[in-house]
């Protein structure tokens, strides 16, 4: 309770000398950004398809258009510990998994440096390509099945399956300025068009490789994602 007290005094005093300030947003050809989103992928034009999070940069050609460019890295792993029967020796098994996304965005700003609250339009293109491995924890000697690409993904949370994913997506969002050169904005992106080609998925035991292909799909007008952005201008 005393910790939110706090919080809420701190977010108090920042609120009030942000509005005790002229605020005059930097808006002008020229002047970029570092966007750094949580909670969702809309705010820097990565959309629904991977993990949350991501940092991008925006590049103004005037007071109310800008180009915005983004990049979604994750990866992960884990050890499959060999928990060990009496008398029976073995081996760790591991798991990992990689996203990696990019896209591109072409806004346009309701108003330019003459307001600190600036609702903006959006559209874009985003890629991204999930891929996954397995290997279990075995005994020694015994035979077992390595998995690449399987459809079911991974166990580790925030990875979705295998494979890569091009989407066509429109945004709608607004900043609010707290000082000339910092922002917060949140921004909804809706999928327009959304191509997924799934990896194919490898089984291999031994000597052994069976492979799965998978099957391509489109969708048109999916749920997008929602985000949170801090944007440093300079």
């Amino acid at each position: 309770m005393f910790r939110s007290v706090l919080t809420l005094l701190a977010l108090s005093l920042v609120g009030s000398n942000a509005l005790a300030q002229g605020i005059a947003p930097p808006a002008k050809a020229g002047v970029k950004s570092l966007n750094f989103t949580f909670g969702g992928l809309g705010a820097f034009g990565l959309t629904g398809s991977g993990p949350a999070g991501g940092v991008g940069v925006s590049y103004f050609m005037g007071p109310t258009t800008a180009l915005r460019l983004g990049l979604q890295v994750r990866k992960s792993s884990r050890t499959l510990s060999w928990n060990s029967p009496a008398g029976a020796a073995g081996a760790d098994g591991n798991e990992s998994g990689m996203s990696l996304g990019v896209a591109a965005d072409y806004l346009k700003f309701m108003h330019g440096g003459s307001s600190r609250v600036r609702p903006y339009l959006g559209g874009g293109i985003g890629v991204t390509n999930v891929t996954n491995s397995s290997k279990p924890s075995a005994a020694t000697g015994a035979i077992i099945t390595e998995t690449k690409n399987a459809p079911g993904g991974i166990t580790m949370p925030g990875f979705a399956a295998p494979g890569m994913t091009i989407d066509v997506h429109a945004s709608l969002g607004a900043e609010f300025f707290l000082f000339n050169e910092i922002s917060v904005a949140g921004e909804y992106a809706l999928n327009v068009v959304n191509r997924t080609m799934p990896a194919d998925a490898q089984a291999i035991t031994g000597g052994t490789t069976v492979t799965t292909k998978g099957n391509p799909s489109t969708s048109i007008l999916g749920f997008g994602t929602a985000g949170a952005t801090i944007r440093i201008y300079f």
